[in-house]
């Protein structure tokens, strides 16, 4: 009895043991695949408008994998954040009309009106900015497109098919700025600021 009860103490060590020792290694397997599906800071790029004027930095975050084209992260099927630290104040009406240029130079009409409605419903939802407001337009696959301004939510525009036609004001083919584009998704090891 006592040699029986000595064998089940010393077997409850041992699987003990080999819990705490199988613990490290859960955690870090817990940890890679939970970095591996967040997304990550892909670059970041200061804006200026005219050469003088600094108007915003931008910093581009997306699950994507490093390799990834443009056109691969606005495929749909990738989160997506952008977030904006102003430096300066941007009226509402410059902002809207910037994106609406960009737009028009990147979709074609069928595309423009099929997003056309949910522009318009984002477009309320922006307001003039100051030095030192921060701002993020974040894309999830079936959850939509969210506007945050300051840490507040403010709205959210449904549709993965609107996500991968807004985000070309930044990342398509005729993007507001090319430079912007290619520091915002620069190739493996290389730079990822301009300032």
């Amino acid at each position: 009895m006592h040699t029986q009860r000595k064998r089940l103490q010393v077997r409850h060590i041992l699987l003990l043991c080999a819990v705490v020792l199988a613990a490290p290694e859960i955690a870090n397997a817990s940890r890679e695949h939970a970095s591996s599906q967040a997304p990550q800071a892909r670059g970041t790029f200061r804006h200026v408008h005219a050469m003088f004027f600094k108007l915003y930095d931008l910093t581009l975050y997306t699950d994507a994998p490093a390799q990834a084209t443009p056109a691969e992260v606005l495929n749909g099927q990738h989160t997506l954040r952008l977030e904006f630290n102003y430096l300066r104040t941007i009226k509402k009406e410059i902002i809207l009309e910037s994106g609406e240029k960009i737009l028009q130079r990147n979709l074609s009409p069928s595309e423009l009106a099929s997003i056309e409605d949910r522009v318009a419903q984002l477009n309320d939802a922006y307001t003039t900015v100051h030095r030192g407001d921060q701002s993020a337009l974040s894309y999830k696959q079936g959850h939509g497109t969210s506007l945050e301004i300051n840490g507040h939510s403010i709205i959210t525009i449904p549709g993965d098919d609107f996500a991968s036609l807004y985000f070309r004001i930044w990342l398509g083919d005729q993007p507001i700025s090319s430079e912007m584009r290619d520091y915002l998704m620069p190739p493996i090891n290389s730079k990822t600021n301009n300032t």
